[in-house]
């Protein structure tokens, strides 16, 4: 006892230092012959009583727990009292740690994973689980980690099956543990992979052995037959109960549900279904004889509702197959849940999500109660939950539309909105077909008080019906018609007839009608030259019927008030019919079809009578007057596109158009551009032949909305008008010059900027007429002449910069460049004096020289019309930043004009004084490269004289800089190359051959990307002349490869490359090849992909080489390996797509090096890497493909004698493109409009690539039947895009074009039923609108 106390003191003593302690009590736990009793308790109390952030004392429990001496303890050892202690303490000290230290929750989890599977305390848990329960949850509650806890709950230590089979265990989980799992799981929400692990665990801790006693609960549960032993689902409801009032209720029944659910059959989830029913108070006893104890006292339906949309989605989930239960089949049961949603009366985005899962479980449910459900979903204010609306109404549509069932849908849809809406007819559901809800009903639905038609059929939910009709064949096309056509007319002559303007629900539908009619319209194909002619007719008698409807329809509405809904409806229609009878004109080669047109002298837009004859002038004109005066946006929308669609049909029925007509559309459609103008711009006929004859006003009005509208910019139509991008540009430049005003010295009047200034002296006709030329000789006179008084002013912007900045930039998003002529020179003058009166903000300046360098580059005048070109050149070295950008531009631009040349001199001249400043110098040889092509040209002897002593009198100046300093290597480079040109021996080139050492030793020491340009030039000049230089030193070849080869090569830089490679000795160059190799394995190695980059760049170079056979030989080698290193880059997920397109950019050059032979090897290492590329997932599809195609095209253009030799591993790779493109082009998985263009531009390319294969007739020939085969067989598995379909069929037609009839036969034989059928449509296609027959 005196040892212990004496211990004990020494232990708890707090002034020593505790790495002293634990050395201490580590040794007396070691010391078998200590006399204490419970010795090992006692320590390992003291040591959880330590606990704190120091791992030192967590190292030493892990220590001891983990020791052989721990593991032999007995109770004799260590009591129960014990253990209950140390786990007390241990909690205790836990607690009192900070959550946020990552190293203390490690800790805690290791340690609390020992205690669990040590054997004294496992015996302890074992007698104790709601001991252990409760540590579990303390645990879990301190354990703050994602991974950690994921790491935690997986660990098989924590529940054994000892655990796992006690028979309170799974009540004690449920009120300990569970809660903790299910606040750590809300905590993280977003993290599926938490959510499903424990779930996992929650299914492990009360399901894993338990299965068989769920059944016979079920089972006792339908007999009625309620025994006295414990079931886990009786702790399961209980805990429900229990925890139904807590907030997050619906999580506690998600988590044990989808546990339950993750491996039971349809037979356990169906029963589950039918209890967890009647547990929430639903009725079920009338079905399956229930006697279930168990239920809630009070509920509520809105989290009944959250309850039933859970256990719905997680059923759908599984394949559930048809089963029965008291009589009572899946089916009857989804369809009478169905009915009882429907009773209860709340369209709510819940009630939505429960009939998504029940027609995803079973699609058929929905089918016979298709009026029930239209009602309840189309009569509802959706306003709050269009999203769940839309997309449960598209799920209906494609049930029906998957079962060839769409127009009988529709006929029901029509009916029943019939019934409820003018019958005012409701139909009941009858209490025996429906599950009585028994609860408290707490969801209150706002009313609707005005359905549109608008919100019942939405954008979303037509489209969807246009994705249907074009599902249909023809003779259901015909039928649907048929049924829009008989119920449209009814509609027309009952309820319109009748004082129906106070009855909304019958206008109504009557537009919902009109509208599901236009979209008909709209969206069959029977212009199409594949639909046979008796449909046509068919079709045409139809739209002569809705002619008649038209007419009558028409009358009426004059005859009464006016109404928006009813207006609006018989605009639309009229509008769609004209369109589709147009169309089919049109289109109609032999006038099978010939629309009506009828011409009279009454020029007024609002006379439609030329395409809609059915109503007279005096009609028409009332229906214009009151849109005009009464009608809302829509009405005059359908308005104005009648007026540009009569428009559209004289131009396209009649020879000639009187310009009467137009003006006066024109001026109509003017009157209201600011209710229309963004549907008047949308039109691409509207931009393109009416607006150009809009006046100034309404141009002006277009491009404001234009620019603070910005989106529309982009729509290629608009880009491509003249008319709107001049007048956007007119109105930009006039807000620049409102928005920039100067500041005034005191005493002196305020004044404009000179930007301004030259603005206001350019005529509004240069941009709004751009039929005609102008003479703007004065304005640009007066604009130098204000330059010449030099002008300056200083811009005060406040706080409109970014507006300004903006401005800009709406400026550089229009193609100046496609401008006329005196366009471009305003702009160009503008920007160069805007300028001039920025002065502090950089953004802005930069901004105006980027758009001053684009129209320079697309320059078509000459600079010298607008500018003095001698203070141009000054300002702009003087004053822009991107000078070196700006001054070659002007410099070309000079040099392609004789009068210009001529006049540079004094330019030159000013330059040439300057040139000790590097800005000059540069400057300086930029001029030299622009007279050096001159004389290389064809142009006037008298201008080459010029530029000729531009020359000498640049090189004279330069020689003299050079020969004074060591640094100006470009200078250097450009002098020396001169005069080793002329071939001769003089005074100049000796001393430059002087310098010729001291330069090459700079410029080899100090190679870098500021001065690579003028080393590249020294060195390629050197080498070219080596035998003209004599001093040089021998291994001057490899002393410039050794500097140049970590510069990025370019391509004016790989002349030299090549230089090196062909002047190398044949030993040197497999030196430098296998240098070059190993430096890409480095970069490789390394992931160093800029570097590697650069490097395949060089090898490219070295392809232009004309070596000899010893060098090609070394050189075929190390391609080999090089293209076998770069397989593992392409292998890599994280690989950069830059790099990808370097390697395969270097494996087509290869293969258009015609002097360089393809071994084997290389052919099947470029056609390997295609297939490896192509199992990417971490690049874009789009790129994935195109780069594979564009190889393969290669090869067999250029390598096609190769190819054909090893056509089956070519053939391998077409089809690995093939299964790539389709699987990309599910439509049912993707639905996104840009996938499906991005799908459609890849299959454009493997049609040309089988167009290319299918020139090689005679090699390709016996094979095709079976590329057809792979096609097919695509089209049997996957639902294509339409435009990916389209290009498969050329790919068809272009290979049955090779098959004889015997192909033909044989494919009809092997194929499979499907796609033999589909062959055949194909092959029908082929022989009438593809196949050659010798006609013209």
């Amino acid at each position: 006892m005196a040892v212990l106390t004496e211990l004990l003191d020494i232990l708890e003593n707090s002034e020593e230092p505790l790495s002293k302690r634990i050395k201490l009590a580590d040794h007396a736990f070691n010391l078998t012959q200590l006399p204490i009793q419970h010795k090992e308790a006692l320590l390992l109390k003291w040591a959880f009583k330590n606990i704190s952030d120091s791992e030192n004392i967590w190292n030493l429990i892990d220590k001891w727990l983990g020791s052989e001496q721990f593991q032999d303890l007995v109770q004799n050892n260590i009591s129960s009292d014990d253990i209950s202690s140390l786990i007390e303490v241990f909690l205790e000290k836990i607690e009192l740690l900070s959550l946020n230290d990552p190293l203390s929750r490690e800790l805690i989890k290791d340690t609390t994973l020992i205690l669990a599977s040590q054997r004294i305390f496992y015996q302890y848990f074992k007698h104790n689980i709601k001991v252990y329960c409760k540590f579990l949850s303390r645990i879990i509650n301190k354990i703050d980690c994602p991974t950690l806890f994921i790491e935690f709950i997986k660990d098989p230590r924590l529940l054994t099956k000892t655990f796992l089979i006690h028979e309170k265990f799974c009540k004690y989980f449920l009120d300990f543990i569970y809660p903790e799992l299910v606040a750590f799981v809300l905590k993280h929400e977003n993290n599926a992979e938490i959510f499903q692990e424990t779930c996992k665990f929650v299914q492990k801790s009360l399901f894993q052995e338990n299965v068989k006693k769920i059944e016979i609960f079920f089972k006792e549960k339908k007999e009625g037959d309620v025994r006295k032993k414990r079931n886990v689902l009786q702790d399961i409801f209980k805990y429900f109960i229990s925890a139904y009032e807590l907030n997050h209720f619906d999580l506690h029944f998600k988590l044990i549900l989808h546990s339950l659910c993750q491996n039971s059959d349809s037979h356990l989830i169906y029963k589950l279904c039918v209890v967890t029913l009647s547990f929430f108070k639903f009725n079920m006893r009338s079905d399956f004889n229930i006697q279930f104890s168990m239920e809630l006292n009070s509920v509520a339906l809105s989290k009944c509702i959250n309850i039933l949309s859970i256990l719905f989605n997680e059923v759908a989930t599984k394949t559930f197959s048809e089963i029965k239960i008291s009589n009572v089949t899946t089916t009857d049961f989804m369809g009478k849940m169905i009915k009882t949603l429907i009773a209860l009366n709340i369209p709510t985005s819940k009630v939505y999500d429960i009939f998504l899962s029940i027609i995803s479980i079973n699609p058929l449910t929905i089918e016979p109660l298709v009026n029930h459900v239209v009602i309840f979903l189309m009569t509802a204010n959706n306003c709050d939950q269009v999203s769940t609306y839309e997309k449960l109404v598209i799920s209906i549509f494609d049930v029906f539309s998957k079962l060839h069932r769409t127009e009988n849908f529709i006929a029901k849809l029509i009916q029943a909105l019939k019934t409820s809406l003018v019958d005012k007819v409701v139909t009941k559901i009858q209490a025996d077909e429906i599950f009585q809800f028994n609860g408290d009903c707490d969801i209150l639905v706002p009313k609707v008080e005005t359905l549109s038609a608008k919100m019942i059929l939405t954008e979303n939910i037509l489209q969807c019906f246009t994705n249907s009709i074009n599902t249909l064949a023809s003779w259901q096309v015909i039928n649907l018609m048929k049924t829009f056509l008989y119920h449209f007319n009814v509609s027309v002559k009952d309820y319109l007839k009748e004082q129906t303007d106070n009855d909304t629900d019958k206008l109504i539908f009557v537009e919902i009608l009109g509208t599901l009619f236009c979209q008909l319209l709209q969206s069959v194909r029977m212009a199409d030259h594949t639909i046979p002619q008796n449909v046509v007719t068919k079709f045409e008698n139809g739209l002569n019927e809705l002619k008649d409807i038209l007419k009558e329809f028409g009358s009426d509405l004059l005859k009464k008030e006016h109404n928006h809904i009813t207006m609006r409806t018989f605009l639309n229609m009229a509008y769609v019919w004209a369109e589709v009878c147009m169309t089919l004109s049109f289109y109609s080669i032999n006038k099978e079809v010939k629309i009506t047109t009828v011409m009279d002298n009454t020029y007024t837009a609002c006379n439609l009578m030329y395409l809609h004859s059915y109503m007279d002038v005096h009609q028409w004109q009332l229906i214009s007057q009151r849109i005009m005066n009464f009608g809302e946006y829509p009405c005059k929308k359908l308005l104005q596109k009648l007026f540009i669609q009569k428009l559209r049909g004289m131009l396209l029925f009649d020879e000639s158009i009187t310009e009467d007509i137009t003006l006066n559309i024109v001026k109509t459609l003017q009157e209201h551009l600011e209710d229309t103008w963004k549907d008047l711009l949308s039109d691409k006929f509207c931009v393109c032949y009416i607006v150009p004859k809009m006046d100034v006003i309404s141009l002006t009005s277009l491009s404001e909305h234009l620019i603070e509208d910005n989106s529309l910019q982009d729509v290629h139509h608009i880009k491509d008008s003249p008319t709107l991008m001049n007048s956007m540009l007119y109105v930009i430049m006039s807000k620049l010059s409102k928005l920039f005003k100067t500041k005034r010295k005191h005493g002196e009047d305020s004044n404009k900027g000179i930007s301004s200034k030259v603005f206001s002296l350019v005529p509004n006709e240069v941009f709004f007429n751009c039929t005609e030329s102008y003479d703007l000789s004065d304005v640009i006179a007066a604009i130098k002449e204000m330059n010449k008084e030099n002008e300056k002013s200083l811009c005060d912007f406040g706080n409109k910069e970014e507006k300004a900045l903006l401005y800009l930039k709406n400026i550089r998003r229009i193609p100046v460049i496609c401008s006329s002529v005196d366009i471009q020179k305003m702009v160009l003058l503008y920007l160069y004096y805007l300028h001039g009166d920025i002065r502090d903000s950089e953004m802005l300046k930069s901004e105006c020289e980027c758009l001053i360098i684009g129209i320079l580059q697309n320059c078509k005048f000459q600079l010298i019309d607008i500018f003095d070109l001698n203070l141009l050149c000054t300002k702009v070295l003087n004053n822009f930043e991107q000078h070196q950008n700006i001054f070659p531009l002007i410099v070309e631009n000079v040099f392609k004009n004789d009068d210009a040349i001529k006049g540079f001199d004094s330019t030159i001249s000013g330059l040439l004084n300057k040139v000790d400043s590097s800005k000059y110098l540069k400057s300086v040889l930029v001029i030299l490269q622009a007279v050096n092509k001159q004389i290389k040209s064809k142009k006037d002897t008298s201008a080459k004289e010029t530029a000729n002593n531009y020359k000498e009198k640049i090189l004279n100046k330069l020689v003299k800089q050079v020969c004074k300093s060591e640094f100006l290597v470009e200078a250097y480079g450009t002098c020396l190359k001169h005069y080793l040109s002329l071939g001769q021996q003089s005074e100049i080139l000796d001393k430059l051959s002087e310098k010729l050492p001291t330069y090459m030793e700079y410029a080899l020491a100090n190679i870098s990307s500021e001065n690579k340009k003028g080393c590249v030039i020294l060195f390629a000049t050197v080498l070219h002349n080596k035998q003209k230089l004599p001093g040089l030193d021998e291994n001057v070849v490899l002393n410039v490869w050794n500097a140049v080869k970590s510069v990025d090569i370019e391509d004016e830089y790989s002349h030299l490359v090549n230089l090196i490679f062909t002047l190398i000795p044949n030993d040197e160059f497999s030196n430098l090849v296998g240098d070059l190799l190993q430096s890409c394995q480095k970069s490789s190695n390394s992931k160093n992909y800029s570097a590697l980059s650069r490097q395949l760049k060089i090898w490219q170079s070295i392809l232009t080489c004309n070596v000899n056979p010893v060098k090609m030989k070394i050189w075929q080698e190390a391609l080999e390996k090089l293209i076998h290193q770069l397989q593992n880059i392409i292998k890599n997920d994280n690989i950069d797509l830059a790099v990808i397109r370097n390697i395969f950019s270097l494996q087509e050059s290869i293969i258009l090096t015609q002097h360089f032979t393809l071994s084997s090897p290389l052919i099947d290492l470029f056609l390997i890497n295609v297939s490896i590329l192509t199992n990417c997932d971490s690049l874009d599809f789009e790129d994935i493909f195109n780069i594979s195609v564009s190889l393969l095209e290669k090869l067999l253009k250029y390598r096609n004698a190769i190819i054909l030799d090893r056509l089956p591993p070519f053939l391998q790779q077409y089809r690995t493109l093939l299964k790539l493109l389709c699987d990309k082009s599910n439509s049912d998985e993707n639905e996104n409009a840009e996938g499906s263009k991005k799908a459609s531009d890849c299959a454009h390319k493997l049609e040309k690539l089988t167009k290319n294969l299918v020139l090689y007739k005679k090699d390709v020939s016996r094979i095709s039947v079976y590329l057809i085969a792979d096609i097919l067989e695509r089209y049997e598995q996957i639902n294509l895009y339409p435009n990916v379909k389209l290009h498969l069929n050329n790919c068809v037609y272009s290979l049955v074009s090779l098959c004889d009839h015997h192909g033909v036969s044989y494919l009809m034989r092997v194929l499979s039923s499907a796609s033999t059928e589909m062959f055949k449509i194909l092959y029908e296609h082929y022989k009438r609108y593809y196949m050659f027959t010798g006609k013209v």
